[in-house]
């Protein structure tokens, strides 16, 4: 399962709040006609696989919700203008993480540094044959990142460090913009807007450590291989988002999992099935019972990441199921 934390790392770069200076190609855009008609087709075929704002209605309840990016863009603006007036609106904002849950869980990190970092044994020039060491190595110095530091990173996190583009790591240093999940807040907060957090603060490390099963190694490797794709598929998730396709976003993260050479066809499906129950389905069903039940006297504000509004088991599609209509807002 670790290979696919390479992939996590490119699509919830989404969750990272690095700022939108990154220059590439969408290769959504740029793919050949005939391939493109059978991803959209793909896509299509889901439920809700546009669409980043929409409104739940169930007898006299009333849910808005919107799919978010997490990194700081200059469009930003704009939604914000957008959703303002359906925030004065709500009686609850809920959030995949509050402010406070954000700063629980750095508390816990910082007493824990184990989550991320080797404390004992082999670091990772022990572990890794010396070319790809020091492949490794230049990559994070072209992301800030010393190689004495580096070199203690867990296999996984090192993985993830490599699916975030040089372009987008002014996350690291604190100067980042803002993301739409953080300005929500803010706006909430400025306007007396309740808000509450969909799951416990920590959940993102237990998806973490479950991501991490398997060779400690083989992930990083791979992420190593890959790591020339890493600004264009960064530049593709983001350009999706904006234009509202979320479901596209999410089938050419698979695709791109799928296609890594030299592995099983068969073992890559099963694990990538595993990234998706892990990261998104299982989220989701948890979040419906405190959506569920929220909903029942307040009229609630969901921003979620976008990748949790698309599919059978995303949010708009489990909201349907319980008997709530979707309106889409323009």
């Amino acid at each position: 399962m670790r290979r696919f934390i390479y992939f996590i790392a490119l699509f919830f770069g989404a969750s990272l709040p690095a700022h939108a200076t990154c220059e590439g190609q969408d290769l959504i855009q740029t793919m050949p006609s005939e391939e493109r008609a059978a991803f959209d087709a793909v896509v299509n075929a889901q439920p809700f696989p546009s669409g980043n704002f929409w409104r739940a209605q169930k007898g006299d309840q009333e849910v808005f919700l919107f799919g978010t990016f997490h990194m700081g863009d200059p469009r930003h603006d704009a939604t914000m203008l957008k959703i303002a007036p359906y925030l004065d609106s709500a009686d609850l904002v809920l959030l995949e993480a509050t402010r406070n849950d954000v700063k629980k869980l750095k508390t816990y990190m910082a007493q824990k540094p184990e989550i991320l970092f080797i404390q004992d044994g082999p670091t990772l020039p022990d572990q890794l044959p010396e070319d790809l060491w020091q492949q490794f190595s230049k990559e994070m110095g072209v992301r800030g990142i010393p190689s004495f530091m580096a070199s203690k990173f867990r296999p996984g996190y090192a993985t993830m460090m490599l699916g975030i583009p040089p372009c987008a790591m002014d996350f690291v240093s604190g100067d980042a913009p803002a993301g739409l999940d953080t300005l929500i807040q803010n706006y909430a907060r400025d306007n007396g807007v309740a808000t509450k957090g969909l799951e416990p603060f920590d959940t993102a490390i237990g998806i973490f450590n479950l991501l991490e099963e398997g060779d400690p190694m083989e992930a990083l490797r791979i992420g190593i291989a890959m790591t020339t794709d890493a600004t264009n598929s960064f530049i593709t998730l983001r350009e999706g988002y904006f234009r509202g396709d979320h479901g596209a976003i999410w089938e050419f993260s698979r695709r791109t999992a799928l296609s890594t050479p030299g592995l099983d066809p068969d073992l890559l499906k099963q694990d990538f099935a595993k990234l998706e129950r892990v990261t998104l389905v299982d989220r989701n069903v948890a979040w419906m019972s405190v959506i569920l039940e929220e909903a029942k006297d307040k009229r609630l504000f969901i921003a979620v990441g976008a990748a949790h509004l698309t599919g059978e088991t995303g949010i708009l599609n489990l909201l349907a199921n319980e008997g709530y209509t979707l309106f889409p807002i323009d």
